[in-house]
C-alpha cells in the first residue's frame, strides 16, 4: 500500500515538474516573439521614414541640378537612375550587408540563452545526488512491481 503512495507522490512530482517545464516554454517562446514582433515594427517604421526622406532629398537633388543642368526633366532622369544604381548595389551585396547581420541577430536572440534541458538538469551536488537517489527509487520501485508481478503469475 505504502509502494502505491509513493508512486502517487513522483507521479505528482512528474506533473509539477512537466507543468513548470511547459511554462518555462511559453515564457520563452513569449519573450523570443516580443523580440521578434519588436524588430518587425522597428523595420517598418524605419521603412516608411526613409521611404520618406530619399523622396525628400530626391526632390531636392532635382531642384539642384535643374539650377546647373537647366532642365527639369533631365534632373529627374539622372536622380532617378542614380537610385535605381542603389537599388542595384544593395541586390548584389544583399549578404553581407543585409542577411549576415539579420542572420547573426536573431539566431543571437533566439539560440543563446539558457536550454530547457539546463534548467532541468542539476548543476550542485546536492542536486546530483537527489537525481541519482531518485533514479534508484524509481529502479527499485520498478524491481518491486516486476517481484509482485511474478509472485502474482505463479499462485
Amino acid at each position: 500500500m505504502r509502494k502505491q503512495g509513493d508512486s502517487g507522490m513522483v507521479g505528482a512530482d512528474l506533473r509539477r515538474l512537466l507543468c513548470g517545464a511547459e511554462r518555462y516554454l511559453r515564457l520563452e517562446a513569449t519573450d523570443k516573439a516580443t523580440v521578434v514582433v519588436t524588430i518587425v515594427a522597428l523595420v517598418m517604421v524605419a521603412l516608411v521614414l526613409s521611404v520618406s526622406s530619399v523622396f525628400f532629398i530626391g526632390t531636392g537633388l532635382v531642384k539642384s541640378l535643374t539650377l546647373l543642368i537647366g532642365s527639369e526633366i533631365l534632373s529627374y532622369f539622372c536622380v532617378g537612375i542614380a537610385l535605381l544604381l542603389v537599388v542595384v548595389l544593395l541586390f548584389v551585396c544583399r549578404k553581407p550587408l543585409i542577411e549576415r547581420p539579420i542572420l547573426r541577430m536573431l539566431s543571437k536572440k533566439i539560440l543563446d540563452g539558457k536550454m530547457l534541458t539546463d534548467n532541468l538538469a542539476p548543476d550542485t551536488p546536492k542536486e546530483v545526488d537527489l537525481h541519482e537517489l531518485a533514479k534508484s527509487l524509481a529502479l527499485e520501485m520498478e524491481m518491486d512491481a516486476m517481484a509482485k508481478g511474478k509472485k502474482g503469475g505463479e499462485r
